[in-house]
């Protein structure tokens, strides 16, 4: 689906290279950090003991949403990130860990019971589990693009470099290097580990002859050559999904699922439509509020499997502020309104509000809703 090439001022060029690096960040600012995550379970005994002894505390939690950057669920809790502190909370309340940073563009990402909380756009990051820090602070060799945690442990991490536009590393859980991969020409926005976590599927963009392109490369950590790569033009891909054999990709109009990451087996184009909000579940699971050509009160919500094929989309035919997901239930925030849908597309709940929200997410069958001055939970179901 490689769209044409057209040539370009040099001046345009020129432009388009040097903030490419800046492009990428921002994207990823708008569409990767603002993904929610499923219910994961405990990375081990020592964290389901150290809940149990934890500070006593219950929801509604206090908090100002003017200092919130993002919620996101962890385990049967909620990490809630702020500007300068991550709080761990059990789904009871209790306060398991509460980790100070000064990150100024802070960003987080969980799975499997441990959590990479990192500096968008610096050198920093921390890795973590519910109840404790598992590798204290550490400095990037650059500044850091994108970062994802696997369900066994490991790591990756995705930087850019003064020699090459972007490199991409991957940690054990000793936190030792174990694959290392250099982007000559493009800046990394997006990863995803394989099942097995023996394989890495990346989404990378460029520029060439002023024209914008996206890359999908998939990599085996004991093989130094790509294992598959397809270019798509005239594109910036901005999230990746490996489940089985099948790579999925999106960017703001277009998804398409590919097996062995080469063929093309089902694609997508939203003519028309402009993606009002992303999120995607640990699985891989994702749902996407849609406008048709821009029409606040015409929302359409799509939502589709681990592999991206269509579970259901329905037209909400409402202003929409938000949306997230579990595995099972998919939460969208209106203006008066959290309603809670299934995964066959019926709706099984649906939460009045009476003052206003500021985010939402949703673990299991858990919803935690973000007020101006605290978090209370409720049932999706």
């Amino acid at each position: 689906m490689a769209a044409k090439k057209r040539k370009k001022s040099n001046s345009l060029q020129k432009k388009l290279a040097i903030s490419a690096t800046a492009i990428v960040i921002i994207f990823s600012l708008l569409f990767v950090a603002a993904r929610t995550f499923g219910k994961v379970t405990l990375s081990s005994a020592t964290d389901a003991f150290e809940e149990l002894t934890a500070t006593v505390g219950s929801f509604p939690y206090d908090v100002q949403s003017n200092s919130v950057e993002d919620i996101v669920p962890f385990g049967g809790g909620v990490a809630v990130l702020k500007t300068d502190t991550l709080d761990v909370l059990s789904s009871s309340g209790k306060l398991l860990q509460s980790v100070r940073h000064n990150y100024p563009s802070p960003a987080i990402d969980i799975n499997g019971g441990r959590a990479i909380l990192f500096d968008r756009g610096g050198t920093r990051y921390t890795v973590l589990s519910r109840t404790r820090i598992l590798k204290e602070e550490t400095n990037a060799e650059n500044k850091i693009l994108d970062a994802k945690m696997s369900q066994s442990g490991k790591f990756a991490i995705a930087v850019t470099s003064v020699s090459v536009n972007s490199i991409l590393s991957v940690y054990d859980t000793s936190f030792k290097e174990i694959f290392r991969w250099k982007g000559v020409s493009e800046y990394i926005t997006d990863m995803s580990f394989s099942d097995n976590v023996k394989k890495i599927a990346v989404t990378a963009t460029g520029v060439n002859n002023a024209n914008p392109y996206s890359k999908l490369t998939i990599f085996d950590f004991k093989k130094p050559e790509p294992l598959a790569e397809t270019v798509f033009d005239s594109m910036m891909l901005f999230s990746v999904n490996m489940s089985g054999s099948v790579t999925t990709v999106m960017s703001d109009s277009y998804m398409c699922s590919l097996k062995n990451g080469t063929e093309i087996i089902r694609e997508t184009q939203f003519k028309g439509d402009i993606m009002k909000s992303f999120c995607i579940d640990e699985k891989g699971k994702s749902s996407v509020v849609f406008l048709p050509y821009g029409n606040e009160r015409a929302a359409k919500l799509r939502v589709a499997d681990k592999k991206g094929e269509l579970d259901f989309e329905i037209n909400l035919d409402m202003k929409t502020d938000g949306v997230a997901r579990s595995s099972s239930y998919t939460c969208v925030l209106t203006d008066t309104r959290i309603l809670t849908y299934n995964n066959s597309g019926t709706r099984v709940n649906e939460l009045t509000l009476s003052e206003a929200v500021r985010d939402i997410c949703v673990s299991g069958r858990t919803l935690y809703v973000l007020y101006s001055d605290r978090i209370e939970k409720y049932s999706a179901s």
